[in-house]
């Protein structure tokens, strides 16, 4: 994805503010940094919210998955304004779906932070014992900037070889807490 430094220290800086439900400096750095650098976060906020998603399914998530991280995920200490229906629609029909998250939540003045809300709730319920959810973004940013140097051609390989890995047990969801 070859984010640049000021995208990812303005999503750090948005998901760490969330995190700590600290809504009005949200929508002051929102209002500083612009609509269109906040778009970046959030399409960031996206695709983050999606790794931690399949890490925790370990494989490509089934409705039922989505359905359970989506309640797992409502009860995180955040207090963020998002409940178990936002993040499960949130996580199907925009993480893993087409739609756009204004289409989807449509009406809702909070519309533009439930993709940041989502994933602070999911990366806070579901980041590895032992990790603090810093370290944890870390690995998945290294992650996302090596998924897009890999050529689609070799994506078959790649899926083969982490799928039989000696351990993994696809089909139950990974706790994180």
């Amino acid at each position: 994805m070859g984010m640049g430094p000021k995208t990812e220290e303005t999503f750090r800086e948005l998901l760490d503010r969330a995190l700590h439900n600290r809504l009005d400096d949200v929508a002051s750095l929102i209002a500083t940094v612009g609509p269109q650098a906040y778009e970046t976060a959030a399409a960031l906020a996206i695709q983050v919210t999606g790794h931690v998603v399949i890490d925790t399914a370990e494989r490509w998530p089934t409705e039922a998955d989505l359905r359970e991280i989506a309640r797992l995920s409502a009860t995180a200490i955040t207090g963020l304004l998002v409940t178990e229906d936002m993040i499960g629609d949130c996580l199907s029909r925009v993480v893993f779906g087409s739609e756009s998250v204004m289409d989807v939540f449509a009406g809702n003045q909070d519309a533009p932070v439930i993709p940041l809300f989502t994933l602070a709730n999911v990366i806070l319920s579901f980041t590895p014992k032992g990790l603090h959810w810093s370290d944890y973004l870390d690995r998945i940013e290294t992650g996302i900037e090596a998924a897009g140097s890999v050529p689609d051609d070799v994506l078959p390989s790649m899926v083969y070889r982490f799928v039989r890995k000696p351990g993994h047990h696809p089909g139950a969801l990974r706790g994180g807490r």
